[in-house]
């Protein structure tokens, strides 16, 4: 099991306020196939202090079975970025999915989720993280530590709060989050980060982006975050 030891955020759950020590479980979606992404990434972890994060074993849309051992149902129309279904979005969507239903099952409050693609943002300190945790929303879902095309942006004690954002490379979501989406997701209608985005922008889910320091404008991580997204996904 993935473990960070960062202070717990002010919404982790009864009892634990803003400043309380915890453990937040963080997972890695990685492709079997793709073990140099596991490696580089595995690495990058290390130099930045995380301990013992684990591997989540990313879905293969490619793979002749794909469609019969999905867990996740698929809408007749897909709607959104692209046209029709295509075997990254199904992939994508079935792997962040199936770690939606982990989390629920499971017994930590927080989980924080990266894709094998990321890079830490040069203009973030990462010793400042602990911190910035702490000063989490207490009704958050959602905390993007990446994202693409945040919306309707107002500031909050180290955090925005918005509408909704996508891309799903770099994110900490709660269990009640998790919950909460596995209801939002199915039947998958859209690619995944959009049905999230949405789901921030009616309301259902409370969703917030970093704010990279004091100096920080809305254009500065317009497309950013604490880590960014460096390879253009695919299968």
């Amino acid at each position: 099991t993935s473990q960070v030891p960062f202070a717990t955020p002010s919404g982790a759950g009864a009892g634990a306020g803003a400043g309380a020590v915890g453990l937040i479980k963080t997972f890695v979606v990685n492709m079997a196939r793709h073990g140099e992404r596991w490696l580089r990434t595995r690495s990058l972890l290390m130099q930045l202090g995380f301990q013992d994060f684990q591997r989540w074993d990313a879905f293969d849309a490619l793979k002749a079975d794909a469609h019969e051992e999905m867990q996740l149902s698929l809408g007749e129309f897909m709607t959104g970025t692209g046209s029709g279904w295509s075997r990254e979005a199904v992939g994508c969507a079935e792997s962040h999915f199936r770690l939606f239903q982990h989390i629920v099952t499971g017994e930590t409050p927080w989980t924080i989720i990266l894709e094998d693609d990321i890079v830490l943002n040069p203009n973030f300190e990462i010793s400042a993280l602990p911190e910035v945790l702490t000063t989490l929303p207490a009704d958050a879902h959602i905390a993007y530590l990446g994202f693409c095309f945040p919306r309707k942006m107002q500031h909050s004690s180290g955090w925005w709060t918005l509408a909704g954002a996508c891309c799903t490379h770099a994110y900490m979501l709660s269990q009640q989050g998790a919950a909460l989406l596995l209801q939002v997701v199915q039947p998958l209608s859209a690619p995944i980060d959009e049905m999230m985005r949405d789901a921030c922008n009616s309301g259902m889910l409370r969703c917030y982006i970093v704010e990279l320091g004091p100096s920080s404008s809305y254009q500065d991580f317009l497309h950013e975050g604490i880590f960014l997204q460096t390879i253009t996904k695919g299968v």
